[in-house]
């Protein structure tokens, strides 16, 4: 590959992640873990002696089980943004040829400040019976601002 070929292949690549480093902020992780009994998890920092602030959490599901509650985590990382910040999430599913909302919430309301990490979970109601693939979309309104993180999953 020449020099040029790759200088023109990196700018291509490293061009949107430098606008993207002056976004207002990012969804940085949405998933669905199972609920637990023991109630220990999610936590964050749960983990002794780590060097790192962490977030713990059930594994992340993508087979979604109807009939039960999931426990949905949203983390976002603001990027410039200071002043009111919204989490929520949805499971949206295509039925006939239109996009229907299984279940959606707002987990929280929040001040926020440029350079804020944070992780809000929410316990669904039981999920829908509607089996088939669908959507999990984690979003962050930052101010006047929609970031959404969007992950395939299958309601079985």
């Amino acid at each position: 590959m020449s020099r040029l070929l790759y200088a023109f292949l990196l700018g291509a690549v490293m061009a949107p992640l430098a606008a993207r480093a002056q976004s207002v902020g990012y969804v940085t992780l949405v998933a669905a873990s199972p609920v637990d009994p023991n109630n220990k998890v999610p936590v964050i920092n749960g983990v002794p002696g780590a060097g790192i602030s962490n977030y713990d959490m059930g594994f992340p599901l993508t087979l979604i089980p109807h009939g039960q509650p999931v426990v949905i985590s949203v983390l976002s990382q603001n990027g410039t943004f200071s002043g009111t910040c919204v989490t929520s999430f949805s499971i949206t599913q295509k039925q006939d040829g239109k996009k229907k909302t299984l279940l959606k919430a707002k987990i929280k309301t929040f001040s926020c400040n440029a350079g804020d990490v944070w992780a809000w979970v929410y316990q669904t109601p039981d999920v829908p019976d509607d089996v088939g693939a669908a959507t999990l979309t984690g979003t962050v309104t930052y101010g006047t601002t929609k970031v959404n993180l969007s992950v395939p999953i299958y309601i079985q």
